[in-house]
């Protein structure tokens, strides 16, 4: 079978604009990942020396989270055009640079309660900044290479791993010459600079492109609640949660417990396996994707080894001396990392063939759209949940080794639901190696035997 649909990219725009306005949009991932990890290893330590509790912790560490879903489901409503996701994006970096210049006031509340507001109040600001910039680069950048979207989604993991990784030792120069708010101010500033460059070099409004059919389309939640009735959908969005709350709790539980059972005084520089592993992989896993071999091996692949992962890292008190289990647990980290990969470059590529195998008449920038926006939702529920009920309540009760077999469980159980609902569909598979088609016209073509779920007049695009 042979359908046919508009090809979303700008072909307005000359290559090598397209790869600036990449490197650029990448570069403003890396400063978000750096603030990330000037706060990451210093701020769980803090409320911990202050007497917080590690539930409290939880909760104020989750409003980035919280705040980045409530987001979510606002841009619900905007998404339909380049000059919206000019606006948004714009809004966003305005946001993360001030919530960044904020985080390096911080050192000024001293009290619990205060500090607690503060810091709180400053995470919902990151988290809102955060997610509106991404939501928004995101599904341009999609546009700008709609046939390498492993690829996007992989350099976007990249760019916010590299600040993970360089985030650490730049901070503390950073820290040496200006003090604690010196690094954050810089970082701040940079942001703002590189948003600039972007609102500049990104098309919008009546130079942007003119998708067909967008304005017949209106945004809502009545849409949402039909895509998540596919039971693909639904189960991929379950798997991306437990996977996506390992996130929530090395924020909030890894710092801690490297201080407290290792007596680590700076464990700031044992999350660079986590990163490093991000970078190194990334790029490979999303080349895979992108080259044919479904996503569906990746996403179960990401909740397996997460399930291993953490039932290593649970048992790792009892089998193992000190010293040892430092070290397994510092490559259990690099797994961990692995883990997320798979889910996080698997998940937008699959949701959006998952969409485009159902004729819904939704324009393919707005499929693109809600893709993401159901990931970031799903993963933003699963970070809050790592932060809040594992790293939170589960950690304060049960402590560190609990709470890593809590996370096993869960993803063991997501990922064979998954796994057995999606290998029922024929559709998501395809031959290693194969490409969509661009004809003459600029559109994308795509064969499929496969009339599953197919229309003859739905339009498609994998």
């Amino acid at each position: 079978m042979t359908s046919e649909c508009q090809n979303h990219a700008p072909e307005f725009l000359t290559n090598s604009r397209k790869v600036v306005i990449l490197l650029l949009n990448l570069l403003l991932f890396v400063m978000i990942s750096i603030t990330q990890t000037f706060a990451q290893p210093f701020l769980p330590s803090e409320l911990s020396a202050k007497g917080i509790s590690a539930s409290v912790i939880g909760a104020t560490y989750s409003a980035f989270g919280v705040t980045a879903m409530f987001s979510l489901l606002y841009l619900l409503f905007f998404f339909k055009n380049f000059g919206q996701q000019k606006l948004l994006f714009s809004i966003g970096g305005l946001v993360t640079a001030i919530a960044t210049a904020l985080i390096g006031q911080l050192d000024r509340a001293y009290e619990g309660k205060t500090f607690i507001a503060a810091f709180t109040i400053v995470r919902g600001c990151l988290g809102c900044g955060y997610i509106i910039t991404w939501a928004s680069a995101a599904p341009l950048l999609i546009s700008l290479f709609p046939r390498d979207t492993g690829k996007v989604c992989s350099l976007i993991t990249l760019g916010l791993n590299v600040g993970g990784i360089i985030g650490a030792p730049l901070g503390g120069f950073l820290y040496s010459v200006g003090g604690f708010a010196f690094p954050f101010w810089i970082v701040s500033s940079l942001h703002l600079l590189i948003c600039s460059i972007c609102y500049v070099g990104i098309p919008g409004g009546a130079d942007g492109p003119q998708h067909e059919n967008a304005n017949h389309h209106q945004p809502s939640l009545k849409t949402v609640r039909d895509l998540l009735a596919d039971p693909g959908v639904l189960s991929t969005c379950f798997a991306i949660m437990p996977v996506a709350s390992v996130l929530g709790f090395i924020d909030v539980a890894f710092a801690a417990h490297l201080t407290q059972t290792y007596q680590i005084i700076k464990p700031g520089n044992f999350f660079l396996p986590f990163a490093i592993t991000c970078a190194i992989l990334s790029n490979l896993i999303g080349a895979f994707i992108d080259k044919g071999y479904t996503g569906i091996v990746f996403c179960f692949m990401g909740s397996m080894l997460g399930a291993i992962t953490f039932l290593a890292m649970s048992q790792l008190k009892w089998i193992l001396p000190r010293l040892t289990s430092l070290v397994t647990l510092e490559i259990l980290l690099a797994f961990a990392a692995l883990s997320v990969l798979c889910i996080i470059n698997s998940s937008i590529p699959l949701l959006r063939k998952l969409f485009t195998r159902k004729n819904h008449n939704i324009p393919l920038v707005l499929l693109d759209a809600y893709a993401i926006i159901i990931f970031g939702i799903s993963n933003c529920i699963g970070v809050v949940l790592g932060q809040c009920l594992v790293g939170g309540v589960i950690l304060d009760k049960f402590g560190f080794y609990v709470s890593c077999l809590v996370i096993s469980v869960s993803c063991a159980v997501t990922g064979l639901i998954t796994g057995v609902i999606l290998s029922k569909k024929k559709t998501l598979f395809r031959n290693p190696g194969h490409q969509p088609l661009i004809s003459s016209s600029n559109s994308i073509i795509v064969e499929d035997s496969d009339s599953e779920n197919l229309e003859s007049d739905s339009n498609i695009v994998v």
